[in-house]
């Protein structure tokens, strides 16, 4: 999956949000949260931010939950 990122809309503790798409789907916006997981398991957060992963996960909306070794990303779709 090719993600663009490109404007910092926020910064947090563990990672970001920023503006982008999927290089597949350029004409469909997302605010992309990524987390850097070795951050949240040092620093012990990993429940809140499972509790997180999951409630996204769960509800009934378009939101995408994605993540690969090193990073966490959430997908919120994004329209203008």
């Amino acid at each position: 999956m090719m993600v663009v990122l490109t404007l910092i809309w926020s910064l947090g503790a563990f990672g970001n949000v920023r503006y982008g798409w999927l290089k597949s789907r350029p004409k469909k916006k997302y605010a992309i949260k990524t987390m850097k997981k070795a951050e949240i398991i040092q620093s012990k957060h990993v429940d809140h931010i499972e509790n997180e992963k999951n409630i996204l996960a769960r509800i009934q909306h378009p939101f995408a939950v994605s993540h690969s070794s090193s990073l966490l990303f959430v997908f919120l779709a994004f329209n203008f």
